[in-house]
């Protein structure tokens, strides 16, 4: 599965943990849409544990908006690109 970046919290998320797919729709397919990940959609609310809640540092955005690890965008996934370094959100937490 996909992975993105929460636009409120910049965590990392999977689109099938995070309501990616119905927060899009529900946007109407906007090219300004901002998708947030499952603690910081209201319809959710809460971190879904299938994984640990990371910050996007050190990943990279394809034009698609999916992120990837670097590693991964210099080899399997280099099609995907081009890559563009991750800004996390202002609203971000500190590391």
């Amino acid at each position: 599965m996909p992975l993105y970046m929460c636009s409120k919290c910049g965590s990392v998320e999977n689109t099938a943990c995070g309501g990616y797919w119905r927060q899009q729709r529900d946007a109407n397919y906007a090219e300004d849409f901002k998708p947030l990940c499952s603690a910081c959609y209201p319809e959710i609310g809460k971190w879904h544990g299938d994984f640990p809640q990371r910050l996007a540092e050190g990943f990279v955005q394809s034009k698609d908006g999916f992120i990837y690890r670097q590693s991964e965008a210099d080899g399997y996934f280099k099609h995907m690109g081009p890559f563009t370094p991750i800004t996390l959100p202002e609203t971000a937490p500190q590391s």
